[in-house]
């Protein structure tokens, strides 16, 4: 398998109150079809320190209070690799060679799927961080979604193909909490 992947981030923090983070991230794997090898990945971030404003900056109780949001897409590939070739580019249609009644023969190693490309995990994360009495107590209060799409799954096919699966996009899993 090759893998190729491209990543740029940026930061920006204002009066040390407003926070906000870009990112971009291209992947490439041979593992996809031809108009599917490349990815494109981005998130965002902004934060607000709230105990850095005038009316909780003197505040005998509370130091630390910050909102956050996040959301962003990311990528997947893995799905059960192993070093078969037919394994690392199930894309593409892959011949072996065989014996069959003492001759030479070519035999098909997959069903190839030129359609297949990457999974993609879509998340949502907004939270809030606080420290109160000179930071004796402290935590987080998160709450993430993230919703999986065009899983990399085997699909069972027909077994007059030969073959007992293909690895195809299917499905959707949603997770919250």
């Amino acid at each position: 398998e090759r893998f190729r992947s491209y990543f740029t981030r940026v930061n920006y923090i204002y009066s040390d109150k407003y926070l906000a983070s870009l990112s971009y991230r291209r992947d490439g794997s041979s593992v996809f079809g031809i108009d599917s090898k490349y990815g494109n990945f981005y998130a965002g971030s902004v934060g607000w320190r709230m105990s850095e404003e005038d009316f909780l900056i003197d505040s005998d109780v509370v130091n630390n209070l910050k909102l956050r949001m996040s959301y962003g897409l990311t990528g997947n590939k893995d799905y059960n690799l192993s070093s078969r070739d037919v394994e690392l580019f199930p894309s593409i249609p892959l011949l072996g060679t065989d014996v069959y009644n003492t001759n030479a023969a070519f035999v098909a190693l997959n069903i190839a799927n030129p359609d297949l490309q990457w999974e993609s995990l879509v998340e949502f994360n907004p939270g809030i961080d606080f420290g109160l009495f000179n930071n004796r107590i402290t935590g987080s209060i998160d709450y993430y979604e993230r919703t999986s799409k065009d899983l990399l799954l085997d699909n069972p096919v027909a077994s007059t193909t030969g073959f007992s699966s293909a690895l195809v996009n299917l499905g959707e899993v949603k997770n919250s909490g």
